[in-house]
């Protein structure tokens, strides 16, 4: 698209966006569905819970307002809160009045046409309820105003600002584990009624000071998506737990999830060629919007359109093999969770309805989409392969579908470290559509400051008490959803060999009313005959080993890693995903993931590293080389460059980028070169960048007592030692481990 076309698109959509807030400033946001009052949502949860992963003690805190999101340590949450800045900036937030129970003092923060419709909703909140500042940057102390008009909400214009962190508030996932605390009969918050209260009074609350299209929490649909979605479950499983709401907030709650999917219908984050999990994310939250709200042309048509959206992003998305385009496993984890948690949605909703929502007019669903670009074909109904269904044995998933879903969960089984942990190849926002069985780890406050960077000044709790931290490391909530639609015992023996709880399997299976589907795959493609399939020939690898020993010292690099005990190489297994870039070897004692890209098509996003030849390493059970992870965003740039640079990464391939960027470059596609794998197999791996006269290459030898890494460049010297480099460990986004990579001496000293 040529300049003067783009500089007249701008110009076009700003008069629109000009004239939309001038209306919105006019009238009021809050637009009424005629008879919510009488309107009842649809239930999917009707079962027992008997364990949750959430602490007691954490329930308690989000009961009085305290979040731990994104290295911010457990905060209350409030107007007019005093923070401690992020990376030297400390923002005062403006907003420092006393609220009242007759929401007098929304008129200060709220826009003119909106502040009746805030005040009416306020009025129903319980008077000794304390609100929530869900504007503010409770790290850096920044507040947005409730009274921008969303498409104005400005994001990454300040120096240590992270619009992430109301964001991550804002998709309220906490509601959802306080309703499992409710519901769950061994958990200490049992029927405990001030849950019911809190729920109610979070989500009145919410809605009183987030009027439709007006402040920060409704700039992006997919957090509008992803807030609906949670809501509803919360509100599903409340019930399930026999809590009783009163007309008024249901007729509000209601009405508030029609606007949410109008919003989302009206927003749909659709680009031609870069959509990715936004796009997933506000299909999901129609998806649940649609199926729990009653059955109208509406609701059906977005429903109709939910669904040919997941099959058609399934396709686009991930690759044959399950991986997710975007080339991060964390974001693969946060987009396969969309997908099952909305597919389940889908196979749990009554065959009747799909038979009237599947005859939906493609033109008519179309007239309301603001994106002509999306192509609807109608769908049609499969039978489910080998399924155990009670009610009907058809959905509208094909066979290919449900396939590339069981090798979504398959990709992270196989790739997870004895740990437990997924390496963290490229970005990681900690993203998931539910946070039901999260795994937090108790420590004291002492321990976890001297554990992170981030909490240095941190004085909101003594340092004597209980801490708990939540793990972003694992992949539980999928597999667990894996196994409830595949019912493979592999899945489950992973569940248990990590000792994770599985709410979500029963989740699943209620929203997918117990709807089972037989695997898919009986043998997968990389193994035949129970042996791994391996790349090239030994002699060839012999060779270039060979080769090595003639190049000067300065261009090959070696690395030594002992054992410590004899490394039996009969329980090797292989794994290979080339679709994604990456090549795994286990055994008992040995970890290895190398990130090796052969094909750049589809995987050039925003959320890759430059990572291309780099590995992580572990060794009788301990860490010896691991990803730093990505820490941060648009808040702090040059930490956002730094932790994706390869000078970051255990690879011979140095990437220098500038010290400063602009916003819009922080997540530009990067450039790698492609490589070829050389050699591939229980001894050892070997690959060579494409392109070049001369060799930078990575070579593996995995021998009975050593592990030897060998760095390749041919043409130049290296640059410096990897061990020599000084970075921090992000164990997930916002998080700065006080330890730096660590050391071969320290390694060897053990």
């Amino acid at each position: 698209m040529s300049i003067p076309i783009r500089a007249i698109r701008y110009l076009v959509n700003l008069i629109s966006d000009c004239c939309s807030a001038m209306r919105d400033s006019l009238w009021s946001s809050y637009t009424w569905e005629p008879n919510c009052a009488n309107q009842k949502l649809y239930r999917m949860i009707h079962c027992r819970f008997e364990n949750l992963s959430v602490p007691a003690k954490v329930i308690e805190l989000f009961k009085i307002h305290r979040f731990d999101i994104f290295g911010s340590g457990w905060t209350d949450v409030r107007y007019g809160k005093k923070c401690r800045g992020l990376g030297g900036y400390r923002y005062r937030a403006a907003m420092d009045k006393e609220t009242d129970a007759q929401g007098v003092w929304l008129e200060k923060i709220i826009n003119r046409s909106n502040f009746r419709q805030a005040q009416k909703i306020w009025r129903l909140i319980d008077p000794d309820y304390q609100p929530i500042d869900w504007h503010l940057d409770f790290k850096s102390g920044y507040r947005w105003k409730a009274r921008t008009w969303y498409k104005f909400a400005k994001k990454g214009h300040l120096p240590g600002v992270d619009i992430k962190v109301p964001w991550e508030l804002s998709r309220c996932q906490h509601l959802t584990q306080m309703a499992l605390a409710y519901c769950t009969e061994n958990h200490p918050n049992f029927r405990d009624d001030s849950l019911r209260c809190e729920f109610r009074n979070q989500i009145l609350d919410f809605i009183a000071v987030n009027p439709p299209r007006y402040g920060v929490n409704w700039k992006n649909s997919m957090e509008v998506a992803i807030r609906a979605a949670n809501w509803l479950l919360a509100f599903d499983l409340f019930s399930n737990g026999r809590a009783d709401f009163d007309e008024s907030f249901n007729a509000i709650f209601t009405a508030s999830l029609y606007m949410h999917g109008m919003h989302i219908w009206t927003n749909l984050e659709w680009y031609h060629h870069r959509r990715g999990n936004h796009y997933l994310a506000n299909i999901a939250g129609l998806a649940f919007i649609a199926a729990y709200l009653p059955s109208n042309r509406k609701t059906n048509a977005w429903l109709s359109f939910a669904i040919h959206e997941l099959i058609s992003e399934a396709e686009h998305q991930f690759h044959h093999d399950g991986t997710h385009f975007e080339s991060s496993i964390a974001y693969h984890r946060f987009s396969a969770e969309i997908i099952f948690f909305a597919t389940a949605l889908v196979l749990g909703i009554p065959h009747e309805r799909l038979e009237k929502i599947k005859s939906c007019n493609a033109v008519a669903i179309r007239a309301g989409l603001p994106k002509n670009g999306i192509k609807l074909r109608p769908w049609a109904l499969h039978v489910l392969p080998r399924h155990s269904k009670p009610q009907t044995s058809e959905s509208p998933f094909p066979d290919w579908y449900l396939e590339r879903m069981e090798r979504m969960t398959q990709f992270v089984v196989d790739i997870t470290k004895p740990n437990g942990n997924i390496p963290q190849i490229g970005d990681n926002d900690n993203g998931h559509l539910f946070k039901l069985d999260p795994n937090y780890l108790r420590t004291t406050v002492k321990e976890a400051k001297e554990r992170y960077v981030d909490l240095e000044g941190y004085s909101e709790m003594p340092d004597d008490s209980e801490y708990f931290h939540e793990s972003h490391l694992d992949c539980g909530q999928l597999v667990s959803a894996g196994l409830a639609l595949f019912k493979r015992p592999d899945f489950s023996s992973w569940l248990q060999q990590y000792g994770l709880t599985n709410n979500t399997e029963i989740i699943v299976c209620e929203l997918a009313r117990q709807t089972v589907i037989g695997t898919q795959r009986i043998k997968p493609d990389r193994i035949v005959d129970d042996v791994p399939i391996s790349i090239g020939h030994r002699p060839e690898f012999d060779e270039y080993l060979t080769k090595l020993t003639s190049l000067p010292e300065s261009h090959v690099r070696i690395y030594d890693f002992p054992v410590s005990q004899n490394n039996r190489q009969q329980d090797v297994v292989l794994f290979e995903y080339p679709d994604f870039g990456l090549y795994i070897h286990k055994s008992a004692r040995i970890y290895l993931a190398i990130r090796c890209v052969t094909n750049l098509k589809g995987l050039r996003t925003g959320h890759m590293h430059h990572d291309q030849l780099s590995l992580e390493l572990m060794i009788n059970g301990k860490e010896i080389i691991v990803d730093p992870g990505s820490y941060i965003y648009t808040p702090l740039p040059e930490e956002r460059i730094k932790y994706r640079n390869g000078s970051s990464h255990f690879t011979p391939v140095r990437h220098l980028a500038p010290h400063s960027m602009p916003d819009k470059k922080l997540f530009g596609p990067i450039q790698i070169a492609e490589a070829r794998v050389i050699f591939w197999g229980k001894d050892g791996f070997l690959a060579i960048l494409k392109g070049t006269d001369y060799d930078i290459g990575l070579l593996v030898k995995i021998g009975g007592e050593s592990i030897r890494v060998y760095h390749i460049n041919t043409e130049t010297a290296l640059v410096d030692d990897y061990f020599s480099r000084n970075i921090h460990v992000s164990p997930g986004y916002g998080l700065k481990g006080l330890k730096t990579l660590c050391r071969k001496k320290e390694f060897i000293d053990g």
